[in-house]
């Protein structure tokens, strides 16, 4: 109750693994041999889920059995790459390079890309492609990331996920349960904690220059006690000598302001 659809996947959702590829008709480079690309297993209703839009062809669904023909779906930054203006459906990729003996895979399907948390400056990676889990079991690892979208919090889902996955297979251990957000949040914490650094001394250092500004008035204003008698002997209102020190307080603070700027 409350799951409005789910699938899973190998590679966390937001931290795809790596994977040695080589495109039909593509000339990978000298060293290593083949371009990298970010990888996934997943399983049909993948795109749905994590409402990644189809452009071109069809996703992996429950016709892509292990038996049948091998089939990859590519992202739209991939297929630019490698077939710049063309259609990508029905185009051979292969894991490992061209020589290698793996079996060539047909592209079935072009999605829009996707950002994960830790882009980093990876300038030879191609794009992402997504293969079927059932067609590739050598390439599964132990561990599984089953994606629900609900309206209800990942606490509150745990007991009926638990319960669900122990009718399924009761050697199944489930851990790790969280929401995107949360996991999103967790990857920005050493930012906003840097941030929050930053922002404190920023704070003391404001601190520090206004506690200056103040004693640097203050021990002029002292200094010109006198002028500001005769000033006042003479017919000078408060406001006048309020605006002389004001004036000189403004060119400090202007001539610090246009310093910190620079």
């Amino acid at each position: 109750p409350g799951v409005q659809s789910v699938t899973a996947t190998t590679s966390h959702p937001l931290d795809p693994g790596l994977a040695a590829i080589t495109p039909e008709g593509s000339k990978p480079p000298e060293a290593p041999g083949f371009f990298t690309a970010r990888h996934r297993l997943v399983f049909p209703g993948y795109f749905n889920e994590m409402q990644i839009p189809l452009l071109r062809g069809r996703a992996i669904d429950k016709t892509d059995t292990a038996n049948g023909s091998l089939v990859a779906v590519v992202s739209q930054s991939l297929a630019e790459r490698f077939w710049p203006g063309q259609d990508p459906i029905g185009k051979r990729i292969k894991r490992g390079r061209y020589d290698g003996s793996r079996p060539w895979i047909q592209i079935v399907g072009m999605v829009a890309d996707t950002r994960i948390l830790d882009e980093g400056n990876r300038s030879d990676i191609v794009g992402h492609w997504y293969l079927p889990y059932v067609q590739h079991p050598n390439m599964a690892t132990e561990n599984l990331n089953v994606t629900l979208r609900s309206t209800l919090g990942a606490s509150s889902l745990q007991p009926a996920v638990r319960a669900a996955l122990s009718r399924i297979d009761s050697g199944i251990a489930p851990f790790e349960f969280r929401s995107y957000a949360a996991t999103i949040g967790e990857t920005y914490l050493q930012d906003r904690f840097a941030l929050l650094l930053v922002s404190l001394f920023g704070a003391v250092g404001l601190l520090l220059a206004v506690l200056g500004l103040y004693g640097l008035l203050s021990f002029q204003v002292t200094l010109r006690m006198r002028e500001f008698g005769v000033r006042a002997v003479l017919g000078a209102q408060k406001a006048d000598v309020a605006a002389l020190v004001l004036k000189q307080a403004s060119r400090l603070v202007g001539a610090g302001l246009i310093a910190g700027v620079v």
